[in-house]
């Protein structure tokens, strides 16, 4: 794998692991309703 190919590959690794972890700290602040948890859909 050249240089270029390389760096692109982590950024767009990094990219993808900050949004994920982003999507993640969204489901543990949401507020529960109804004395129900948060709703998850089957990917999460």
């Amino acid at each position: 794998m050249s240089d270029g190919s390389y760096n692109i590959y982590n950024a767009v690794y990094a990219m993808a692991h900050s949004l994920h972890e982003m999507l993640l700290q969204q489901v543990d602040v949401q507020p529960v309703k109804n004395g129900k948890g948060p709703v998850l859909s089957p990917w999460q």
